[in-house]
């Protein structure tokens, strides 16, 4: 077990802890960089609150982001987890996309990025990864 583990485990550590002034929650972050391991890990902790990881006032969520960034694990896990809206609209992205609207937009947008943008490798990487995620979204009931 890491330091981190054993301190969320003692609950010297909020799992929901946003600091003043932002809107990331360690979800969030964990969920942007595709650290799935470690969404893994916190999305066991009872106290996690969806309040916080769908802050109202923050155009992308977790899952959002990890969709976004082509993160497939991490979209493995979270589409999974009690509570996730996999209905919802995010009125400040792109014209209100749901969660399969928006992973469409993200496999157009990446194909239209040049290789000298991101590498054909890499793009064409993130489009598989894509697909499987529209594909996983339709699977779990996505709207």
């Amino acid at each position: 077990m890491t330091i981190v583990e054993e301190l969320i485990a003692s609950k010297q550590i909020d799992v929901n802890y946003i600091p003043e002034g932002k809107t990331r929650s360690m979800l969030f972050l964990a969920s942007h960089g595709g650290r799935h391991e470690i969404v893994e890990f916190l999305l066991k902790d009872d106290n996690l609150d969806l309040t916080s990881v769908n802050h109202p006032d923050e155009s992308r969520n977790p899952l959002l982001n990890a969709i976004s960034h082509g993160h497939r694990k991490v979209v493995e896990l979270l589409v999974r987890y009690p509570g996730i809206d996999l209905c919802m609209r995010f009125p400040r992205s792109a014209v209100g996309q749901t969660y399969s609207e928006h992973v469409q937009w993200a496999i157009e947008w990446t194909q239209t990025r040049s290789v000298a943008d991101c590498g054909k490798a890499y793009c064409d990487h993130k489009i598989s990864q894509l697909q499987a995620i529209k594909k996983l979204l339709r699977e779990h009931g996505a709207c």
